[in-house]
């Protein structure tokens, strides 16, 4: 049994974030292109293509060799994802 400490969990849980941030901001980012995009089935696939294999790599280096630094990496992922969800509400009209 790996003794995973304080600092390497927080490390992964900022890791998480950051992994996080990317993968949200990119699906906005996405969403908001594809008014314009030509192909918009290409548009949503490649960018889902790109932001999950990144976010995968990014959680495998997160992980390492303890499983507790993943859950602390998609917990900070988590974080992100009720955040924005939050924020990006759309406007109720009346």
């Amino acid at each position: 049994m790996h003794n995973t400490s304080f600092p390497a969990l927080a490390g992964a849980f900022a890791m998480g974030i950051g992994t996080g941030i990317f993968y949200f901001a990119g699906l906005y980012w996405t969403v908001r292109k594809l008014s314009r995009a030509t192909s918009p089935g290409r548009w949503v696939l490649g960018s889902f293509a790109v932001r999950a294999g990144v976010s995968m790599a990014a959680f495998y280096v997160i992980m390492g060799d303890d499983w507790r630094k993943l859950m602390a990496g998609l917990v900070g992922f988590f974080l992100i994802r009720v955040v924005s969800v939050r924020r990006v509400r759309p406007v109720r009209q009346a």
